[in-house]
């Protein structure tokens, strides 16, 4: 499976990385709290916390804002296993595909994690990047590590009042048939590890 920049390497690697010894356990889970894997239980209709949370829910969408930036489009709230709100903007419901933009990296940092923890990823390695395999191409010195931890030394601007900044062309331009090509086109501007600069581009 061909890895690209904003598949595999959406990563966060910390570094050092923590011994077994030094991790601190999540709490067990109540056996009485479900956690599916398709469909969410309802807290029931008359819990106390529905209309708490509807309250809010209505300014969350509607509000005293202007119109103008009215932008929610899904919402859903999860308490103790149970769907306990549930909301979406006109023409979205729950099988709706949105995007998710940076709040995938939680998600896929976690799922990597797993897979450094199973030893099925060596985070010192280098990127596996077609683009940058040449021998006489510096980005081919980046490691997954480095593409994690935002420090690859990719010239990648994270500056949406610029249209013509990588972020921009990745997400809304000419890149966003494919962000990992888009990504991975990236030129190179600091020796990896040397600077740190937020980037959707890399990690």
């Amino acid at each position: 499976m061909r890895l690209t920049i904003l598949g595999l390497l959406i990563i966060a690697l910390s570094a050092p990385f923590a011994r077994a010894d030094e991790l601190v356990a999540f709490p067990t889970q109540r056996a009485e709290i479900p956690y599916p894997t398709k469909d969410w239980p309802e807290l029931p209709a008359d819990d106390a916390l529905r209309p708490k949370l509807d309250a809010v829910i209505a300014r969350t969408f509607v509000g005293e804002r202007p119109q103008a930036l009215q932008r929610t489009r899904a919402l859903l709230v999860i308490s103790a296993g149970r769907i306990a709100a549930e909301r979406y903007s006109e023409g979205i419901g729950k099988d709706s595909r949105l995007q998710s933009w940076s709040m995938s990296k939680s998600f896929l940092h976690a799922a990597l994690g797993l897979a450094i923890a199973d030893g099925k990823l060596e985070p010192t390695a280098l990127a596996p990047v077609a683009e940058w395999q040449d021998a006489a191409d510096p980005r081919r010195t980046i490691t997954l590590r480095q593409l994690a931890q935002m420090t690859g030394g990719l010239d990648f601007r994270e500056q949406y009042d610029d249209p013509s900044a990588g972020v921009m062309q990745m997400l809304f331009g000419a890149g966003r048939a494919d962000v990992g090509r888009a990504a991975a086109q990236t030129a190179f501007a600091h020796p990896p590890g040397t600077v740190w600069s937020y980037s959707s581009g890399s990690a």
